[in-house]
């Protein structure tokens, strides 16, 4: 073929009609609901047993009680600002509470790694 002759272009055929994005919607929910059925305990387990119990203590961070019998005072934010007054900052708390807590696990992982590495096959 030579660039004075005329090249002979195929026509590919027509493309499908594209869906609807509701119908193609409808359709993708259809082929995946038995996962979304399997995932549902667990994601009803999660907000249950830790989204409510946060809910729980923020909630309960806003009144102050004397003993678990004793009528509750609302005393709104004052609670979370006395413990945050507590601590010297945000960051040099949580540096102080993860430092014990980063050697061991850093020594743990490098472990694991020499460990697969050495024993992962030459190729």
């Amino acid at each position: 073929m030579s660039l004075a002759e005329p090249a002979a272009l195929s026509v590919a055929a027509a493309a499908p009609p594209r869906l609807h994005i509701a119908a193609r919607f409808i359709i993708r929910f259809k082929s995946s609901l038995p996962a979304y059925l399997l995932l549902l305990p667990s994601l009803i387990f999660l907000a249950l047993f830790t989204y409510g119990a946060m809910g729980r203590v923020l909630i309960d961070a806003l009144y102050q009680r004397a003993t678990p019998k004793a009528p509750l005072r609302f005393v709104g934010l004052d609670n979370i600002a006395s413990v945050l007054a507590d601590l010297p900052s945000p960051a040099l708390s949580s540096t102080i509470s993860s430092t014990p807590s980063a050697p061991p696990s850093r020594a743990s992982a490098s472990r694991c790694c020499l460990r697969w590495r050495w024993r992962a096959p030459m190729s």
